[in-house]
């Protein structure tokens, strides 16, 4: 099995791809995907046929370009997206999704059909024709029917959600689905910043969200972190996500039916502090068993201070009789992890250091 990783290197930020061929024991040499210098907040999603996907926000560094003479941040941005048929040593020519004069997104996201005829690009837009919140965003989608060659017209996902909270797409009965941390108007300064699902019709228009829990975590910051969502063989949704919401801290874990009822959170682990940038991630295991790794570090603690601890990551497994057990000799230093679940084992990786590091759990049997 191939297993791959996309990550930034900077001063210049470019996304490169290292593939393993051994179940994540060692890696080829990175590629700089299409020599893009100016690609930042990078995804990339695996189809049914072994294609690789990458979306990534292209920035414009042409001073002149600025969106505000006044702001030296200001540049305009876009998604791309390309792919790759030989695990990432070759990438097709990207193709830039509206890519305008003032155009300003980030935090891109991909749901990719297991044929990889259809794929759905996910973003969210920061410039706004009306006014939808302090820490508000709209979020955006163009789908593509020809194998990602070319992208239809832009489509509305939702109005409004977290400004700087990484959605995470995926393919779900048939279409494209979204997680996401919502942003719906709580009090005169905080806002409801509960998991949302949203599913796109056969026509490309997108159902109002749904809540994956009704949490009630009200707060006045972005707090920088989004969900993760996983299909599994028999069609259920396993998510994982972190909230600050009083007496319910910390990361937790939900399974949604195929009828589309939402399972009584288990929750993973007590965190007062957002993970911040520091998406969840679930992998399925050997044995019916899901993985998820949590960041004990954050920008912002629920009640809003700055936590300026040291990184550390632990590795939980959820067993099907939804107990959740933390794999004790499993921590680690860093941050940023991620799984890949494997036929007798799980593969992580992880930034420490600088470094992009990668293990194997050895959770086989």
């Amino acid at each position: 099995m191939t297993w791959a990783v996309a990550y930034e290197n900077r001063p210049n930020t470019r996304m490169y791809v290292a593939a393993s061929e051994d179940g994540g024991r060692t890696f080829e040499t990175p590629t700089w995907v299409v020599h893009d210098d100016s690609a930042w907040l990078p995804v990339i999603r695996l189809d049914g046929t072994g294609r690789l996907w990458a979306t990534w926000t292209h920035f414009d560094l042409n001073p002149a370009h600025l969106l505000n003479p006044k702001d030296k941040y200001s540049n305009p941005a876009w998604q791309r997206v390309a792919y790759s048929d030989d695990a990432g040593k070759s990438w097709s020519k990207p193709v830039d999704i509206r890519k305008k004069r003032r155009s300003s997104t980030a935090f891109g996201t991909l749901a990719v059909s297991p044929s990889g005829k259809r794929v759905t690009a996910i973003w969210i837009n920061y410039l706004f024709d009306v006014d939808v919140g302090h820490d508000a965003g709209t979020y955006l989608s163009a789908a593509s029917l020809d194998g990602g060659r070319t992208f239809g017209p832009i489509r509305q996902v939702v109005r409004a959600g977290c400004v700087c909270c990484e959605p995470f797409g995926f393919w779900l009965d048939g279409n494209a689905a979204l997680a996401f941390r919502g942003w719906t108007q709580g009090t005169r300064k905080r806002a409801v910043r509960d998991i949302k699902l949203s599913l796109a019709s056969a026509g490309g228009l997108w159902h109002s969200p749904t809540s994956v829990h009704s949490d009630d975590f009200l707060f006045e910051h972005c707090p920088s972190v989004g969900p993760a969502a996983l299909v599994d063989d028999a069609g259920l949704t396993h998510f994982a996500w972190w909230t600050g919401a009083a007496r319910r801290a910390g990361y937790w874990y939900a399974i949604r039916d195929r009828e589309g009822r939402m399972s009584e959170p288990i929750k993973i682990e007590k965190q007062p502090s957002a993970p911040s940038e520091n998406n969840a991630t679930l992998a399925a295991g050997p044995g019916d068993i899901y993985w998820t790794a949590t960041v004990g570090h954050g920008e912002y603690t629920a009640s809003g201070k700055e936590d300026v601890s040291p990184n550390h990551v632990d590795v939980y497994a959820i067993r099907a009789d939804g107990r959740s057990q933390r794999m004790a000799d499993a921590r680690i230093d860093g941050a940023y992890p991620q799984l890949a679940g494997l036929k007798d084992d799980v593969v992580q990786v992880w930034e420490s250091g600088g470094k992009i590091r990668a293990r194997r759990l050895g959770v086989a049997g």
